[in-house]
């Protein structure tokens, strides 16, 4: 009787281990519903696009490969009625291209004039709110960033090229930039919700229509058709567009804090480019790789 009394104590302590266990795995597993960050936290976030066009000219096959890596360091420094204002710091610019008969590198981490102007745009600070499912609300400090690096600019040699470097940080190209990276929750909490947003591919404005879906408990799956009809200024000419595509994005997210932890976007467009009235077949292949650590 006593041994079947202590087997009976084993089997009732392991059905609530069993019960314990299982009702913890279940917290764990459930589906970020937005972001839940603490005052001080800090991520340091990586991005690297990588931009590859192929074209036919007069016969000729052409590729011209630009990749560009940006890393920022973010801190959270207030949180009130849940909207996070969130300080951002560049700290490092990189760009590679790759074109017949030419190459070019600037990279802010290297010495040598030709790095400068990449050098001149890190270090310097603003913020930006937004809500937990990453709605982008607000900038502040903004025009104070951007004039702080424009005074830097004006006593150096590049102060020609000021505006052209400083159109990244624009209040409609960091809104673009953050929307992407952070607007990933549907309001509502289904499983699967639709978001219109803008992007830039190689100053080439495109309007997604993203249908986002859970992939599982910790990853999202986004789909967007693409259609680039018109035209666009770039490097001094005018060129028109006619291209479609489509573009995928896998976002791995952080369960416990609901940051995206890395996303992967390939995106492909093909059409034709015309320039001075000539039309050049054209395949825009653009692959960005998204990555934030927590610190």
């Amino acid at each position: 009787m006593k041994n079947y009394t202590k087997i009976d104590k084993m089997r009732r302590s392991m059905t609530w281990v069993i019960v314990l266990l299982t009702v913890t795995t279940v917290a764990f597993s459930q589906k970020p519903a937005g972001y839940s960050f603490n005052v001080g936290d800090k991520f340091s976030l990586t991005r690297v696009t990588d931009i590859t066009t192929q074209q036919q000219v007069s016969g000729q096959a052409t590729e011209i490969s630009e990749v560009t890596t940006t890393e920022e360091l973010l801190e959270v420094v207030n949180i009130q009625n849940n909207i996070f204002t969130i300080r951002v710091t560049p700290i490092r610019r990189k760009l590679s291209v790759t074109a017949p008969m030419m190459s070019q590198e600037m990279d802010s981490d290297r010495p040598g004039d030709q790095n400068l102007p990449f050098k001149l745009m890190v270090g310097e600070s603003y913020t930006f709110s937004m809500d937990k499912t990453g709605t982008i609300l607000e900038f502040k400090e903004l025009n104070k960033m951007r004039a702080s690096i424009r005074k830097k600019f004006t006593t150096s040699r590049f102060a020609a090229a000021a505006d052209d470097l400083l159109s990244v940080f624009s209040d409609d190209a960091l809104k673009r930039s953050l929307e992407a990276q952070f607007n990933i929750y549907d309001v509502s909490g289904g499983n699967t919700w639709t978001k219109r947003m803008t992007t830039v591919s190689a100053e080439l404005p495109i309007d997604l229509n993203n249908t986002y879906r859970w992939g599982n408990d910790n990853t999202i799956l986004v789909q967007s058709p693409l259609a680039v009809n018109g035209t666009s200024v770039i490097s001094g000419m005018n060129m028109r567009f006619e291209m479609t595509g489509d573009q995928e994005s896998t976002i791995n997210l952080d369960q416990q804090v609901g940051f995206p932890k890395k996303t992967e976007t390939v995106q492909t467009l093909k059409g034709e480019m015309e320039v001075q009235n000539t039309k050049v077949p054209t395949t825009m292949i653009t692959k960005v790789t998204s990555t934030i650590t927590k610190k």
